[in-house]
């Protein structure tokens, strides 16, 4: 099975994990569990040498 990233995609980043809450273009929208947001482009979120991929909310 091929993991896509999607709203709703758990996600390891910069020592933390987010949620994605907006694909938009080429940005994705992050809310972690204490409710900071970031907004990052796909291929920096990609190219993150923590950047993991965990599943599904």
């Amino acid at each position: 099975m091929t993991a896509v990233l999607e709203v709703g995609s758990l996600v390891r980043f910069e020592d933390r994990s987010w949620t994605v809450v907006v694909l938009e273009g080429a940005r994705v929208g992050l809310v972690d569990s204490d409710n900071s947001t970031a907004t990052v482009l796909v291929s920096y979120l990609f190219a993150a040498p923590d950047f993991e991929l965990l599943g599904r909310v």
